[in-house]
């Protein structure tokens, strides 16, 4: 019977503690792809997916991966590039569709999902940090934002990574090299978040700081005020070099628009993208009571748990993360004129450490059993409807907008002919990049250098580009928003108009 092992040998149960360890990651996994993965190509390029989209994959075909552009001629200053260089890869080697649009997202998801899984085993142990991970992939405001090309989601995922790479440090003992390497992740992980959306990850520090304050030993703040100060160093030596590159390159050309638009405008309340109003104070709680449902009952019930276990039990020490990270998030969205539901993602994390903590509190006596019976059933509950989903014809999303189908067919039918670009910088030309390749070409109106259409030439216009068709212009394609004209004069002349707004 030699080299035989049975589950009562070193080996068999050194597998099954594996497999228990694993399946605290593994089973929340499995329930967000069964809630993000069916039906993956339904929908449309909606909002800055295409854009984004085409703004990754032309920095891939094209090698020009350090200062990108949003059609020929064009730089984009607007976001750092490391989301949009992940996008475009997937899109560049397995093409240009919606699915391979979407997966990198999802890959996000899973990343934000299993560092929160992470910190609270961590924290609070195992059985909560599974429900963690259930609660979160459920959270409907987090898992529909895989159905884009969404910055915040890696973003929030660095950040996680971060979060989970000091809790790491803070609550394992081991020497001091291995404990000064994961906090050097932490912040390699801060400065990852920072190149894929300005700034904002940086308040991160500040909270893990402030929960660091709160919770370690007496006698090992000193340590944690290193800690924190080595994650600030890291951050800003992966994050720094493409900032000041780009600033010795471009100049005020990109200072002024990466820290003024982006940022500075954004932050003293100026509308951008055609907002005809800011979201009033209350939009995030009015977000949460009126969509964080099952899980709002829980998560109050968890943070009056841990508030009355007190910080320095499992439940405490991660009831203060918990509140840290969710009222700091609050708080710092609320302030910020510009509030957006996608904006919202740092906030479930927080949400689903309470919840769990909420979940556990209310197991007892048949609820415990009822508790233990779902965590062990939910996986391949989940993976069966998944498939089921993916299997039955149900609409998930409403069907891609007709104006662009009917675009294309008539652009076939024309033979490819080549557009100008009469009013769709941005997301409309990212659109039709996508579907052929080609972006409308710029004019002299937006391009210094760029030449004019000449007599005969397409023009294509958006209802939100800022300018519409003038005289010696003839109609040649209407539908929705899209407009082509057939230039029939020997000047262009378009006129200004208002952009109308986002839709709701």
């Amino acid at each position: 019977m030699t080299g035989v092992h049975t589950d009562s040998t070193p080996r068999g149960i050194e597998r099954t503690r594996w497999r228990v360890r694993a399946r605290v990651f593994f089973v929340p996994l499995i329930v967000l792809g069964a809630v993000t993965l069916p039906h993956l190509d339904q929908g449309d390029w909606r909002s800055d997916t295409g854009w984004y989209s085409a703004i990754g994959v032309q920095a891939w075909r094209t090698g020009r991966f350090l200062s990108l552009e949003s059609e020929p001629g064009v730089l984009y200053f607007n976001k750092p590039p490391l989301a949009l260089w992940i996008h475009g890869l997937f899109l560049h080697v397995f093409g240009t569709t919606l699915v391979v649009a979407r997966v990198p997202t999802i890959l996000a998801a899973g990343i934000v999902v299993a560092a929160s899984v992470g910190i609270a085993k961590l924290l609070a142990g195992r059985r909560i940090a599974l429900w963690c991970g259930i609660v979160l992939a459920l959270s409907y405001e987090f898992f529909r934002r895989t159905r884009e090309v969404s910055l915040d989601m890696w973003q929030l995922a660095f950040m996680l990574v971060m979060v989970w790479a000091v809790v790491n440090a803070a609550t394992r003992r081991g020497r001091g090299g291995k404990m000064f390497g994961q906090v050097v992740v932490g912040g390699i992980a801060i400065g990852l978040s920072l190149l894929c959306k300005p700034l904002m990850a940086l308040v991160c520090v500040p909270m893990v700081g402030a929960w660091l304050g709160l919770s370690v030993r007496r006698g090992c703040s000193r340590l944690a005020v290193i800690g924190i100060s080595i994650v600030t160093l890291a951050a800003l030596a992966t994050a720094l070099p493409w900032h000041l590159a780009m600033a010795s390159i471009h100049g005020r050309s990109f200072t002024g628009h990466y820290l003024g638009s982006e940022v500075f405008d954004r932050a003293a309340g100026v509308a951008m993208g055609g907002q005809p109003q800011h979201e009033p104070p209350w939009f995030y709680v009015a977000q949460i009571a009126s969509g964080y449902w099952p899980w709002l009952v829980c998560a109050v019930v968890g943070a009056v748990a841990a508030w009355k276990r007190g910080r320095a039990t499992p439940a405490g020490r991660l009831g203060v993360l918990a509140a840290v990270w969710f009222v700091g998030w609050l708080t710092l969205l609320t302030i910020f004129p510009d509030r957006r539901d996608r904006y919202a993602l740092p906030l479930y994390p927080g949400l689903a450490w309470f919840a769990a903590l909420g979940i556990d509190r209310l197991s007892h006596g048949g609820a415990r059993s009822a508790v233990r019976a779902i965590t062990a059933w939910i996986a391949p509950a989940a993976a069966a409807l998944g498939v089921i989903l993916a299997i039955v014809p149900v609409r998930l999303q409403r069907p891609p907008d007709p104006q662009w189908g009917a675009l294309f067919a008539w652009l076939r039918a024309q033979g490819g002919s080549e557009l100008w670009d009469g009013a769709v910088s941005g997301a409309p030309a990212a659109r039709v990049y996508l579907e052929t390749g080609r972006w409308p070409r710029p004019t002299g109106l937006d391009v210094a250098n760029a030449e004019m259409p000449c007599e005969n030439d397409l023009i294509f216009y958006h209802a939100r580009g800022g300018r519409a068709s003038g005289a010696g212009e003839a109609s040649v394609f209407e539908s929705g928003d899209l407009k082509v004209t057939r230039l029939e004069a020997e000047r262009w002349q378009p006129v200004a108009n208002s952009d109308p707004g986002e839709k709701k």
